[in-house]
């Protein structure tokens, strides 16, 4: 007599791809912004008469400091899951670039563009890629392939987007829009959704 035994599989694939679309769009908008910093807010870096070295200073602060904070990201996905970890992580980022869009200092810069735009975009993409890697084994480059693929369209785009919202708005009115395209990214966390939802069932004989 054999006893059917159940076998949890990741999806490699159904709403895997979801995740992936969701990883992707978050990319396109997160990943430009960041790297626009220069082009955003050169002119009033002029009018708050920064120096070179200060500007590079918070784009090296930018740069390095959530890499200086991987140590926590095992512990806090470990804890909270890629769901939780990367929606926090989506409105810190948030929190980062709406700070940044009214900041008039030098060490407010560090603080909201230097320190928290960093820890939010480290964070959110250490979530996202333990999420693809949990939905996929089998076609996990492919995955990986679809979601750089998407990711490098947004450096491509988003500069002229930003150029024109600058003309339009000027770099504050323009870094507030976009805080408002980070904070939409939220909804990419949401569908982060728990391995367990979508595991295929597959039934072995014993």
């Amino acid at each position: 007599m054999t006893a059917d035994v159940k076998k949890h599989l990741p999806p490699d694939g159904g709403y895997g791809w979801v995740i992936v679309a969701a990883i992707a769009i978050s990319n396109v908008i997160n990943v430009p912004i960041l790297q626009g910093f220069a082009l955003l807010f050169r002119n009033i870096f002029i009018e708050l008469e920064m120096s070179t070295t200060d500007i590079s200073m918070i784009i090296n602060v930018n740069s390095s400091f959530g890499f200086l904070l991987g140590m926590m990201n095992g512990p806090l996905l470990k804890t909270f899951g890629y769901r939780k970890v990367g929606m926090f992580g989506t409105v810190l980022m948030f929190v980062g670039i709406l700070m940044t869009s009214r900041a008039t200092s030098f060490a407010e810069f560090i603080i909201f563009y230097g320190l928290m735009n960093s820890a939010g975009l480290i964070i959110t993409m250490s979530a996202f890629g333990l999420a693809m890697n949990t939905y996929f084994v089998k076609r996990r480059s492919r995955a990986s392939g679809v979601c750089m693929t998407v990711t490098g369209l947004g450096p491509v785009f988003m500069p002229l987007v930003m150029s024109k919202l600058i003309d339009v708005y000027g770099e504050r009115g323009t870094a507030l829009i976009m805080s408002g395209l980070v904070l939409h990214t939220f909804c990419s966390a949401m569908l982060m959704h728990p391995i367990k939802w979508h595991y295929k069932k597959i039934s072995q004989g014993k």
